[in-house]
């Protein structure tokens, strides 16, 4: 059993039937103290929340590139991000000029109202996220499912693994790594 998990569970029994602690026997080692599951519940709050913040940025960037977003991308992106992905056929890209390009030319684009209205559907999703926290870092790796709609519906997989960086209060994105869709 892991350290912290013991301590949790002598905690706990102390806290219902402190009379088990009271024996001769035991009086060398003392008492867990309460604070200490406090604190360790409390950071492990903080984690959790840290994962569902990574989680949530990481689907914001997602929908931005589902919907054309350049603005909501290049404001989650660092400007000296790095990556390695399919469209760059194995090629480290550095910067944002690359992705730009896509953003540009892409159907989600389309100058007029009617041919806005007749795009496909793009939906992104993630799936089986782990996220990874390293200081002012965190690195979140899953499985993107991208649907297409229209009138035959797609759906493409892709393994990703992103890296943000917390700068000035806000998660960064300073690199990531995308398969190639499947």
């Amino acid at each position: 059993m892991h350290p912290v998990e013991c301590s949790i569970m002598l905690s706990v029994t102390y806290r219902l039937n402190p009379t088990l602690f009271a024996s001769s026997s035991l009086r060398a080692c003392p008492a867990p103290s309460v604070p200490h599951v406090t604190r360790v519940r409390a950071r492990s709050l903080r984690m959790a929340s840290v994962e569902q913040e990574v989680i949530a940025v990481t689907q914001k960037l997602l929908n931005s590139i589902a919907g054309g977003d350049w603005q909501t991308y290049q404001t989650l992106c660092a400007k000296d991000l790095t990556c390695f992905e399919p469209e760059a056929s194995g090629n480290l890209v550095e910067g944002l000029d690359f992705h730009k390009y896509y953003f540009d030319n892409i159907d989600y684009k389309a100058s007029s109202e009617s041919q806005k209205a007749n795009k496909p559907i793009l939906l992104n999703t993630i799936a089986s996220p782990k996220v990874r926290v390293i200081g002012d870092c965190a690195v979140i790796t899953y499985v993107r499912l991208t649907q297409k709609g229209g009138s035959a519906p797609v759906t493409a997989r892709a393994e990703e693994t992103r890296v943000w960086e917390k700068r000035g209060g806000n998660w960064v994105l300073v690199h990531f790594h995308k398969s190639i869709p499947a």
